[in-house]
């Protein structure tokens, strides 16, 4: 192989490589979502409906809830249209501003175990594990 050949070859790879790496991003973005979203206590629905996902600048408002029974699905839908719409090379911020979010990751609700906030970051930093393999692929 020339060197020539060698260099491009390398520059195809990079380019694939960086597109994985996006995808990896927001499939473990989703995770996360999913995980954080369903495992929130809910009584009215505000602080599940309230997980709010931006990219390049932290979002701080705090919603009206969308309703106990449907505040999963409706963060999560409008959760996973922000991530799928994050350019490359952007961070992805997941943000709760509701004002008892931290009490309710201290346990204050029955419906959730404390720390529910940093099972959820782990099981991200999993997922990353389980599928870097995949930064390879088609390369």
């Amino acid at each position: 192989m020339s060197f020539k050949r060698a260099s491009q070859f390398f520059e195809r790879a990079a380019v694939k490589i960086e597109q994985n790496a996006n995808n990896l991003q927001k499939e473990t973005a989703k995770e996360a979502l999913y995980r954080i979203v369903l495992t929130t206590p809910v009584k009215t629905g505000k602080a599940r409906s309230n997980w709010r996902v931006s990219h390049g600048k932290r979002t701080t408002a705090v919603i009206d809830t969308y309703g106990a029974e449907i505040a999963a699905d409706m963060a999560i839908s409008k959760g996973v249209q922000k991530i799928n719409e994050t350019p490359p090379k952007t961070d992805i911020l997941l943000n709760n501003h509701v004002d008892y979010i931290q009490e309710l990751n201290q346990g204050s609700s029955q419906q959730a175990p404390a720390g529910f906030i940093e099972a959820a970051v782990v099981n991200a930093l999993a997922y990353i594990e389980d599928h870097a393999h995949e930064l390879l692929k088609d390369v």
